[in-house]
């Protein structure tokens, strides 16, 4: 008789200790859709950062781009200027 009781106090213990686990896997399972979230969130942020980059960036090119056209239309009309004094 004393066997069993011990046998039914060992799995009671064990019973206790997969409850613990149990819950503890349960505490992480609820997290998952916030850390999912969070991800995307993250990822949104990292999205718009790169976006206004590449902006800034194009923006800078395009600056670049007509300044450049303005000089090439200034030496072409000092070239024209050059060629209609001869």
């Amino acid at each position: 008789m004393a066997d069993l009781e011990q046998r039914v106090a060992a799995l009671e213990s064990e019973v206790s200790a997969l409850k613990t686990k149990v819950e503890a896997i349960d505490e992480d399972v609820r997290a998952i859709p916030d850390l999912i979230n969070f991800g995307f969130k993250q990822m949104s942020n990292q999205f718009a950062r790169l976006t206004a980059e590449i902006d800034r960036r194009f923006s800078a090119m395009e600056n670049r781009f007509e300044a450049m056209d303005r000089k090439f239309d200034a030496t072409l009309r000092t070239i024209a200027e050059m060629i209609a004094k001869r």
